[in-house]
């Protein structure tokens, strides 16, 4: 077994303690450093849909043939939690969906609402991704 260098390994093939620490500290510093937050944004949106769906259970059977020709049967199960879809627009029309069961509760289809998010940012500070916070309803 090869290990990487910065990993110090001793006589007996278990790795120090503080070479693992520093390890996974450089890893969670060096992908740190490439992302990070904006500052809390807000922008006005509308729900434009929202859809329950109930938690699933399944199991079936499914028999096929190998590549080698052989009869192959197959036991499946399924399992999908509950779902509390909300589908929001906001002001720039990008459309996307939360699946949040407080929000569900709370708001309805055609509520004005502030949704509130962070922008997920690079090293250059191009926008490349966005972190939803929450959406309250406006009055």
């Amino acid at each position: 077994m090869t290990l990487p260098s910065f990993i110090a390994v001793n006589k007996n093939w278990k790795l120090e303690k503080p070479a693992i620490a520093c390890a996974l500290l450089a890893v969670v510093l060096f992908f740190s450093s490439c992302h990070h937050n904006s500052e809390l944004k807000h922008e006005t949106g509308i729900v434009i849909e929202k859809q329950f769906s109930p938690e699933l259970n399944g199991d079936g059977i499914g028999v096929g043939i190998s590549t080698g020709g052989n009869m192959v049967v197959t036991d499946n199960s399924v399992h999908k939690s509950e779902q509390f879809v909300l589908v929001f627009k906001c002001q720039h029309n990008t459309v996307f969906t939360i699946d949040r069961k407080n929000l569900y509760t709370n708001l309805d289809k055609g509520d004005t609402v502030d949704i509130q998010y962070y922008e997920i940012l690079n090293s250059d500070n191009e926008v490349k991704d966005f972190d939803f916070v929450t959406a309250t309803k406006k009055r």
